[in-house]
């Protein structure tokens, strides 16, 4: 009985038009672009159940008592069936929904959307997971009879394979003619599994429905018209049974062809002759019908798609035509494969890869042939070879753009300016803005050449064009501030030949080809250089005098990009453009792709990719991941576009988008500010952010030390970093000393390049009493002192010969000062800070006291060390006969370590004073050492003290009064004369002779008032306070 093909009837208004069987196959039921779900009996009812949801419904299924249809409300509404009462929302989008699809079990749901999105949710329960891998609006899904695989369609030309499992991509195809969006698509690419074994899945893919095989994803067959025409096959459909695969054209065509025999059995016009939007088979077995609607509204059915009919097929090249048994089925489901006990020995050569012809020659092949003619036997029909899955390289794209599909796009956004695109059937214009008008203007130019890449500079706006069918692939470069007048230039490339990217920098511009080629330009329009590219490149990016390329280079496993990047300095001569690195592999992580390349403020290279992955290239040309934006999304759906990095600032500039990869271009979306953040373990607890803040500092002030050698502005913010460096390395040696775990502590002095660190570290563990700690940092602080100067310096030979050295300091500290436990470490950096971090010794020459007492203060005050005493002041030193000794540090002097002082212009010509206590007690040292062999430094620089005393002076004085001394010295008002003393003594050493001349009689005269106390000179040789 032949088929029948019904008369059309209008069903709903001109536009997209959804339809579908109910589960038991007695009723139709059709969505249309009125916002109207019906429910009919048949073609000729007259009175349909009808609901309205919305202004547009675009997709419908039913399964079980409820029937799921999606609008351009965003959702996916659940309703009663038959009665078509509102059940609830099963899912959200922020965009329409497109198709939806259900499993075999009813049990799960998937969706697709104009945003690029597919939701698989459980209806039970609503639980939802999100698959973002398409750039363009999704087509359509469906979901495998097995729940192992998800196949979608999208605008973005791809069909891709989803594992349910883990929502990874599995397969990847490139069949669907790329559009700006669902409405506008020149097809639907309406995929279909085949019913019960989903063995093979139909894909749409031009003028013909390809078969591919489940797991391998290999091409198995192919089925067309060789008299197609121009027409596009769009949607495809399976019979519940498998036997049968409905196929429909964008010019109202519709085939059905017999998958066990390959043939055609019907091809059928409809009246109208449009594009036909949805096609279905009704379930019930004992029925075989058809039925489709238009992009007109129009619905109809085609009855009793029966009887076979030979007609031409077209198969995959492997098969032979003549050789296809007709009554051995190929695709029919079979009980072997529905019987878990049955083995096959076919099914288990094709799922281990070894096939029947795999591995033979042509020799071999033909012996198992039985020809001597060539022609080959069903053994040769399939050909089945084990290979990797093949890779999808990622295409070229232009940083801070967004898809070139959208009607309205970003060509460019970067710290200069915002290139937009807008591209409709009314309008094809580009708008070019200026975030700073001083600049130059904003300004409007036609697009009639479809430019689609875009570069700005603050010299020149490049756009380039793809190759068309009549005209060739063109390079635009519009001069913004040419000061001959000039106002644009235009590069025709060959005809064979097209731009896949470009990149503009200071008197420069350049493009890359598909001809891996890189093109230079100068910027008024001289070819300048021709340079081959390793492989395909993927994107360019340029600033100044550098430029970016980045390019495949291999095929990367286990779904990976392999990429690889060089480095351009270009210059003004002709002989000026060279790599300053060799090609380098581009990190990316684990199964993503590049998403952004571009320059910081400070022009270090950075990347993002798809995982949200941003990376800094530091100067060491080491790649650092410096955050990961994913993770700083509130929303689940969010993402940040990403315009510009700041590492002064320490954060990203980018643009939030909520639900989507890209901003609105209507209206201007806010920057964002998101500050950088470590991946650092453990950034939760107080070490972890610590070690964060200080490397995340570290990683910054690298660049920017080397940037303020020639920019002064940067100095400031340089001394920022550094401060918050060190606060950070002190808070980390703090909690390490609190937690008692001293060999960290040691560890981070000895990470630190200079001593200066180690120097306040010092001073943490001798105020909180660890003597064994500080030993061992006193060690690491002479190594890197050492490190940092070539000669060591005269001061710490002295106190090296006479083994004065920091441990002794310690003890004698815990020895005569009880010291607190905890210290507040931002107050002990500042205090360091304000007595001169990096050189003690410099730093108190260059201080001086307030003028208004007698008695100087501890606090050291930048003064000129020259200047005269006026009337009034008293700057009177303590110790008359100290100005001809090399002088004594008090206890903050004596734990830094100590480079040989600056002279001053006025001592040139004089000799060095020394001092007579250091030479005595180096030529006295070694008889000391024997004398007393177990005694420390500190109880030995005592002893060497009474000893030196007793030779200068009377006994009686001189031993009550060191008794007196080391008595007291423990005492706070004791020891600030101490510091005092060596305070006035180093000032007063390094004070012009007439200077001192001047200041003789005031010192004599404190001295008479101090003959109370004799040994206040000798105070000063102490190193306790």
């Amino acid at each position: 009985m032949p088929s029948k093909l019904n008369p059309t009837r209008y069903a709903h208004c001109e536009g997209h038009t959804g339809l579908c069987f109910s589960e038991d196959g007695k009723h139709i039921i059709t969505c249309g672009n009125e916002g109207d779900v019906r429910v009919w009996a048949d073609l000729e009812d007259d009175d349909p159940v009808d609901k309205c949801i919305g202004e547009k419904a675009l997709a419908v299924f039913q399964k079980g008592t409820q029937l799921f249809v999606g609008s351009d409300s965003n959702t996916v509404q659940a309703l009663t069936f038959p009665e078509l009462e509102l059940n609830g929302i099963i899912t959200r989008f922020p965009a329409p929904v497109t198709h939806i699809d259900v499993s075999v079990d009813g049990k799960i749901l998937a969706s697709a959307s104009s945003d690029m999105k597919i939701n698989v949710t459980e209806i039970d329960g609503l639980k939802t997971e999100t698959l973002r891998d398409h750039r363009a609006p999704v087509l359509s899904v469906a979901i495998d009879p097995k729940l192992e695989y998800l196949a979608s369609s999208s605008c973005d030309g791809t069909v891709k394979v989803w594992k349910l499992s883990d929502y990874s991509v599995s397969h990847t195809w490139n069949c669907v003619p790329k559009s700006n969006s669902f409405t506008w698509s020149t097809v639907l690419c309406r995929i279909s599994w085949q019913p019960r074994t989903g063995r093979f899945l139909a894909i749409p893919d031009k003028n013909e429905v390809i078969l591919y095989e489940r797991d391998t994803w290999n091409k198995f067959i192919s089925f067309a018209d060789p008299n197609t025409g121009t027409q596009f096959l769009s949607v495809t459909c399976f019979s519940k049974s498998g036997d049968y695969l409905a196929a429909s054209t964008t010019q109202g065509h519709i085939y059905v062809w017999n998958t066990n025999g390959g043939n055609i059995i019907e091809k059928i016009q409809t009246d109208v002759k449009q594009h036909v939007c949805a096609l279905a088979w009704n379930p019930d077995s004992n029925v075989s019908q058809l039925a489709f609607c238009d992009v007109q509204g129009n619905f109809g059915t085609i009855d009793d798609v029966n009887t076979e009919k030979s007609s031409n097929i077209q198969v995959e090249d492997n098969m032979d035509k003549g050789n296809i048994p007709l009554t051995d089925p190929i695709f029919g489901d079979s009980d072997d494969e529905d019987n878990e006990n049955a083995i096959s020995i076919e099914k288990i050569k094709n799922e281990s890869g070894f096939g029947a012809s795999l591995g033979l020659n042509d020799v071999d092949k033909a012996s198992l042939s039985g020809d001597g003619d060539g022609r080959s036997s069903r053994l040769s029909i399939k050909s089945i070879a084990p290979a990797l899955p093949p890779i999808e390289l990622q295409p070229p794209f232009q940083p801070s753009s967004s898809p070139v599909h959208l009607q309205h796009r970003y060509m460019v956004w970067n710290d200069l300016g915002i290139v937009r695109q807008v591209n409709t059937e009314d309008e094809t214009a580009i708008d070019v803005e200026f975030h700073d008008i001083g600049t130059h203007y904003p300004f409007r130019i036609n697009n009639s050449t479809n430019n689609t890449i875009a570069a700005l500079t603050a010299e020149c706006l490049v756009l380039a064009c793809d190759k068309q069918e009549d005209a060739p692939s063109k390079l635009t470069c519009i001069l913004l501030n040419a000061w001959d007048g000039s106002k644009e230039w235009v590069a025709q490339l060959s005809d064979d030949e097209e731009i896949l990217a470009a990149a503009s920098g200071k008197s420069w511009v350049a493009v890359a080809t598909d001809k891996r080629t890189l093109r230079v330009f100068t910027v008024a329009g001289t070819q300048r250089e021709v340079i081959s590219l390793p492989g395909p490149i993927v994107c360019l990016c340029g600033k100044d005098d550098k430029l970016v390329a980045v390019f495949h280079s291999g095929v990367g496993l286990n779904g990976d990009q392999c990429l690889s990047y060089f480095i351009l300095r270009i210059g003004n001569s002709t002989k000026a453009i060279f790599s300053p690195t060799l090609t380098q592999a581009f990190p990316l992580s684990p199964k993503s792709t590049l998403c952004w390349l571009g320059f910081s403020d400070e022009d270090s290279l950075c990347s993002v990719d798809s995982a949200g992955s941003l990376r800094l290239l530091t100067p060491s040309m080491l790649w650092r991941p410096v955050c990961h934006l994913d993770e700083r999304n509130k929303g689940k759906f969010d993402h940040y576009f990403v315009i510009g990095v700041s590492e002064c600032n320490q954060n990203i500039r980018c643009v939030l988008c909520k639900g989507s990869f890209y901003p609105p271009t209507t209206p201007k979306p806010a920057l964002t500010e998101v500050p950088w953040q470590i991946p650092i373990c453990e950034p939760t607890i107080e070490k972890g952010e610590l070690e964060e803040e200080f490397w995340r500092s570290q990683l910054a002030v690298a660049r920017i030390e080397a940037l303020s050698r020639f920019d002064d502005s940067l100095s400031d913010v340089k001394d920022n970093i550094d401060k918050a460096i060190k606060k950070c390395v002190l808070k980390l040696f703090a909690l390490a000393c609190q937690s008692g775990l001293e060999m960290r502590a040691v560890e981070l002095c000895e990470l630190m390049p200079t001593s200066e660190i180690p120097q306040l570290a010092f001073k943490y563990a001798a105020k909180v009493g660890k003597t064994q700690l500080a030993e061992r940092i006193s060690q690491v602080l002479k190594r890197k002192t050492e490190d940092e100067s070539d000669e060591p310096v005269a001061v710490v030979q002295s106190y090296s010969s006479s083994n004065q050295d920091y441990t002794s300091i310690i003890k004698n500290k815990v020895s005569h000062k009880s010291v607190s436990n905890e210290i507040d470490t931002e107050e002990m950096l500042e205090d360091d800070t304000n007595q001169g971090q990096e050189n003690l010794i410099l730093s108190m020459k260059q201080k001086t006291s307030s003028t208004q007492n007698a008695v100087l203060s501890n606090k050291f005050k930048k003064e000129n060390p020259f200047k005269k005493a006026v009337n009034g002041e008293n700057n009177t030193s303590k110790g008359l006969q100290s100005l001809s000794k090399r002088p004594v540090f008090n206890k903050n002097i004596s734990r830094q370590v100590l480079p040989e002082p600056v002279k001053q212009k006025s001592n040139e010509n004089k000799p060095t004073k020394t001092n007579p206590f250091m030479e005595w007690f180096s030529s006295q040292k070694s008889n000391l050492e024997e004398e007393f062999p177990d005694l420390d430094t500190s109880e030995l620089t005592k002893i060497a003290i009474k000893r030196f005393k007793e030779e200068k002076q009377k006994p009686s004085n001189n031993q009550g009064g060191l008794k007196r001394f080391l008595s007291v010295s423990s005492m706070s008002e004791e020891s600030q004369n101490t510091e005092n003393e060596s305070q006035d003594i180093i000032e007063s050493s390094q004070l012009p002779l007439d200077t001192k001349k001047r200041k003789l009689d005031t010192i004599k005269n404190k001295e008479s008032d101090k003959e109370k106390n004799p040994f206040s000179k000798l105070k000063a040789f102490s190193f306790n306070k």
